[in-house]
């Protein structure tokens, strides 16, 4: 066993969206393939930790409403972690939360990646980066991604799957988050192959990735992306088809809901129409949280983790 070192550090942790998501049928492992678009954007929450030597493996996290310390991301990350490394010592985990829950933004992923590279750091790196995305896997499905250094990917299996795209550095957004309206991920699956069963889906195949690169490079009024969450939306959609209509009669952008809900993002390569939209939507509705964004564009990699 190794002791942690005595040191504070902390870092941001982005969100995501989904330009684009197909969804498969359940696998016999439980898990449900993907094909997606995954792009980071610039809202984040800040994830400070705490490591301090000691004989006993203690780690603790400040209290997230609506989050269990059993099913908290961060926990589970520093645990795996340690575990993995041989590392024993306190960890005080601190999340200053701005990505919403239950979002559809991959705000736990995100937060659970952060405390996975801020540990490797802080210990010398004792993780390669596979070994990293391995760990991350463990974790959950989305946090390869926010392990890696490519700003916008395609995504496959069941999120662990990364084959980096070519990323924009002319994308605005607007993250449209109804107000107290999360979608449960569980609830949105179950509610998906309910559908599938019924062959009431419609949309079953996906565009390969050469397809959908060439459509990302394309004008963002131009793409035809789709989310097979959409139609599972409930007492969502009515909101949902408003702001599509509000995306179609504004021109120059696209809409879509991202991940399994509930969040609504809006991207155009003007950042004034971000903003005449934004004006728009503040006259309709005002059960809903406003996020203006920038979709990142860091330096990307050819790192793919395959578990």
């Amino acid at each position: 066993m190794v002791m942690l070192p005595s040191r504070h550090i902390s870092a941001p942790a982005y969100a995501k969206v989904n330009l684009h998501l197909w969804v498969g049928p359940r696998r016999d492992d439980g898990y449900h393939p993907i094909a997606s678009i995954f792009q980071l954007i610039d809202l984040a929450d800040t994830v400070s930790l705490a490591l301090r030597p000691d004989p006993d493996l203690t780690i603790r996290c400040n209290v997230l409403q609506g989050v269990d310390h059993e099913h908290n991301t961060m926990v589970t990350a520093a645990l795996l972690f340690c575990e993995q490394t041989g590392r024993i010592g306190t960890v005080d985990i601190a999340c200053e939360k701005h990505i919403p829950l239950q979002a559809g933004l991959g705000g736990g992923s995100s937060d659970a990646a952060t405390v996975l590279r801020l540990l490797n750091d802080s210990c010398g790196n004792p993780l390669d980066q596979q070994s990293l995305l391995e760990l991350g896997a463990r974790v959950g499905s989305d946090v390869p991604f926010f392990l890696g250094s490519s700003a916008v990917a395609y995504v496959q299996g069941r999120g662990e799957l990364l084959e980096p795209l070519q990323a924009r550095e002319d994308l605005f957004a607007l993250v449209v988050m109804p107000v107290g309206k999360g979608v449960s991920t569980a609830r949105a699956f179950a509610d998906l192959d309910a559908l599938r069963a019924q062959d009431r889906l419609g949309i079953t195949q996906t565009p390969d990735r050469a397809f959908l690169a060439a459509r990302y490079a394309q004008k963002v009024s131009e793409w035809d992306f789709f989310n097979n969450f959409r139609p599972v939306m409930g007492d969502l959609a009515p909101l949902y088809d408003q702001l599509d209509a509000l995306v179609a009669q504004t021109g120059d952008s696209f809409g879509t809901v991202s991940g399994s809900g509930a969040s609504y993002c809006i991207v155009s390569e003007s950042q004034r129409t971000i903003g005449i939209i934004k004006t728009k939507i503040e006259r309709i509705s005002h059960y809903v949280c406003l996020y203006c964004i920038k979709c990142l564009h860091r330096g990307h990699s050819g790192v793919t983790v395959s578990v």
